[in-house]
């Protein structure tokens, strides 16, 4: 009988794959939408662009990746926390404790789960908007300073 060696796959660091910015046509193609795991490829933007200083670079680093690579996840789970602890206090204060039922406890998993699946999709929206807010800011600043390279 033959041994099968499930050897895993190394894993690719993520500081090996950044997104390269060098001019402004690359920085437009990031405001066309990217689905999330084509984002988790990359490990970060990187700024490349000549008319910026390294201060300017650092600023934008910071307000452009952020954002690019939010999941969602903590809008989701505030809304978790938001959506179960309002229908908790609506069992407790207003139903009765007396009165809750499996149908209760099967409304209550779904608030959970639903709650937390539009919390996500709004964070990720919500994350998508501050990132395009910030590269159009970027765009206009580099155009203004008349040094497009």
């Amino acid at each position: 009988m033959n041994a099968i060696s499930y050897q895993s796959k190394p894993k690719v660091l993520m500081k090996q794959n950044p997104i390269i910015i060098s001019d402004l046509t690359e920085l437009r193609k990031l405001l066309i939408y990217k689905h999330w795991h084509e984002r988790k490829r990359h490990s970060q933007i990187h700024l490349e662009i000549n008319s910026l200083t390294s201060v300017e670079k650092t600023y934008w680093l910071s307000r452009l990746n952020p954002p690019y690579f939010d999941c969602g996840c903590p809008a989701g789970t505030a809304a978790l926390f938001l959506g179960t602890g309002g229908y908790l206090a609506y069992l407790f204060f207003i139903k009765g404790i007396s009165s809750i039922g499996w149908i209760d406890l099967l409304i209550g998993l779904l608030v959970l789960a639903s709650s937390a699946g539009i919390g996500k999709v709004l964070g990720i929206h919500w994350a998508r908007i501050r990132f395009n807010r910030s590269i159009r800011k970027l765009i206009a600043i580099i155009e203004e300073s008349g040094q497009v390279n």
